[in-house]
């Protein structure tokens, strides 16, 4: 299970990077509905702190 967390974790932060949805200095507002795709977003958004962003 930790594999694939890290690897769906570098997954959503390699699209960031490609497409640049945001960047460092951004401010995000996230809802989420409590489905397993927004669960899963509020999940693997903060790391992304961790790398500058």
């Amino acid at each position: 299970m930790k594999w694939c967390a890290n690897n769906m974790e570098s997954a959503v932060f390699n699209f960031n990077q490609e497409h640049r949805l945001f960047e460092k200095g951004d401010t995000l507002f996230l809802a989420v509905s409590g489905g397993p795709d927004s669960l899963a977003l509020l999940h693997f958004l903060p790391p992304f702190e961790n790398h500058g962003i």
